[in-house]
């Protein structure tokens, strides 16, 4: 354990470093780069802060610790507060009901695909890991690795020119509605179970009900109030960041009080707020989804400094399975309910469907919010070696994508050679 002095010094490299490379990476630069196609598919999961957290955490070169991100605990409750607002003002009802029926099914056969799936694997592969565990134990890291596996990134630049205007609206709306059920999944999982007086973990319905009652109350009540403060705030931006900063505070500090999850508990007063009609709430919004990319960025770093590496056989195997039924399940759910084609060429359309089924198989960065919110639940070494089987995950996924892309243009390098042959030829 670090000293005090030490700690502190920490936690402040910690801080100026997550700020530091969150600003870099919505720098004008890092916005050309991210603009081509093979960088966009690669940073679209988080994977580049991930692997810096790596670098600067324990698993690296030791520079901050485990404890000292630890010790930071308000500013990340925070910022989890925040991811939730920013999904939840996708919630709004109006918007809801224009989505086509099409992609709603896309969705649920995503979550139930997936949840029998992973979830049969995820339970087999933790029985192996951890033999001696009770349900209520493998409770929370079950819920944690089906909703991690729900959806997938919404990155569409890599799906390339040719693809269908539909097709990377599919894919950003169905991974937004499937993001929005990681998050209700994992939310009322986690308050199922609680410790008693002798740290043994259990389940306790009676608990979870008063829990779910306690954070609707508080969506409820938050949902209001800022509908209020976004009244009085006017269209500047430092009014709307102190607005921004005053609810989130908020949120996880009542959620902190009441035993909740700052994730879930802002999600639902997103909502609440998104469907209230309040001056300026649409360009509050806009205000909002600036700072998405910086989120990803403290996620990411956050992720790779308190995971850990050292994984034996069995979570690997675990890992290694759960790539398998993204590789399977996904497209099987592109090739089920993915928009028609018809618009396009044969060649076109097997090109589109090639690079849909990629964008599906990368997995939703929102698994890097869940992850931390884990690890904050219980800071166990067991869950900092689960989110480290959904990182690996994350990039074999990545992997085979690329992979799949590089055989897709050499495929077509090959065929337009053998048809420029062709051509020439006499």
């Amino acid at each position: 354990m670090p000293s005090p002095g030490a700690l502190a010094l920490e936690i402040f490299i910690a801080i100026l470093v997550c700020v530091a490379l969150g600003l870099a990476w919505t720098s004008r630069p890092a916005y050309r780069l991210r603009r081509r196609r093979t960088v966009a598919a690669f940073v679209s999961g988080g994977w580049v802060s991930v692997f810096v957290g790596i670098t600067l955490g324990p698993s690296g070169f030791g520079f901050i610790s485990r404890e000292a991100v630890l010790e930071s605990v308000p500013l990340i409750a925070a910022a989890l507060g925040a991811v939730g607002f920013m999904i939840g003002f996708q919630m709004r009802g109006s918007v809801l009901r224009t989505i086509p029926a099409s992609f709603y099914r896309a969705a649920a056969a995503d979550i139930l695909l997936t949840a029998a799936l992973v979830g049969g694997i995820g339970l087999l592969g933790l029985r192996i890991w951890v033999p001696g565990a009770s349900a209520a134990e493998l409770w929370l890291p079950m819920a944690f690795l089906i909703a991690a596996s729900f959806g997938w990134s919404m990155e569409t630049r890599s799906l390339g020119s040719t693809a269908s205007p539909h097709l990377g609206l599919w894919v950003r709306v169905t991974g937004a509605l499937l993001g929005i059920a990681a998050l209700v999944c994992f939310g009322m999982a986690s308050k199922a179970v609680e410790r008693d007086a002798f740290g043994i973990l259990h389940f306790s319905t009676d608990r979870a009900l008063l829990k779910v009652l306690h954070t609707v109350v508080l969506a409820l009540a938050i949902g209001f109030l800022g509908r209020f403060m976004i009244g009085l705030a006017s269209d500047r931006a430092g009014h709307q960041f102190a607005v921004f900063l005053g609810l989130i505070a908020f949120t996880a500090g009542s959620a902190k009080q009441l035993d909740t999850s700052p994730l879930f508990s802002s999600l639902l007063a997103g909502a609440v707020m998104a469907n209230l009609k309040a001056p300026g709430l649409r360009t509050f919004e806009s205000f909002i989804a600036r700072g998405e990319h910086v989120m990803g960025v403290f996620f990411g770093v956050l992720v790779g400094i308190l995971l850990r590496v050292d994984l034996g056989l069995a979570p690997v195997m675990l890992g290694v399975a759960i790539f398998a039924v993204r590789t399977i399940v996904k497209p099987g759910v592109v090739r089920a309910e993915s928009p028609d084609l018809h618009e396009l060429s044969v060649p076109e359309q097997a090109a589109c469907r090639m690079r849909l089924a990629g964008a599906v198989i990368r997995q939703s960065p929102i698994m890097l919010a869940l992850g931390v919110s884990l690890i904050l639940i219980e800071p166990s070494a067991f869950h900092k070696q689960l989110v480290s089987v959904v990182v690996l995950t994350g990039i074999l996924c990545e992997t085979q994508v690329a992979l799949m892309l590089h055989q897709r243009r050499s495929r077509a390098a090959g065929s337009e050679a053998a048809a420029a042959a062709g051509t020439v030829s006499p």
